[in-house]
């Protein structure tokens, strides 16, 4: 069970009538990058341009102690092109609640 007191905004339980913690949760913070790019510049200038942005974001959320950067993609090029660049698929599927 990971510990929901260090690397979380709050850590909750729900307890049951007797007591016993019948579920747990944390909430964390994750860094998500979001990039725009001008598909309209030659290939290789996206390419170099991607992977510096990507660098100096990495150095940012590690300077705020995070150990992981995110992103959502939306264009199957890009994916390669991240996946290419080091980032990797996710356990389960990203979703989203608003309220």
């Amino acid at each position: 069970m990971p510990n929901f007191g260090t690397g979380y905004l709050a850590g909750l339980a729900a307890v049951g009538d007797k007591g016993q913690i019948i579920s747990a949760a944390g909430i964390r913070l994750i860094p998500e990058v979001v990039m725009i790019t001008d598909k309209l510049q030659p290939i290789e200038d996206r390419r170099l341009a991607l992977l510096e942005l990507l660098r100096a974001c990495c150095f940012v959320a590690e300077k705020d102690g995070f150990d992981q950067i995110h992103a959502f993609v939306q264009d199957e090029k890009w994916k390669r092109h991240l996946l290419k660049a080091g980032f990797r698929g996710t356990k389960g599927e990203a979703l989203v609640l608003s309220f």
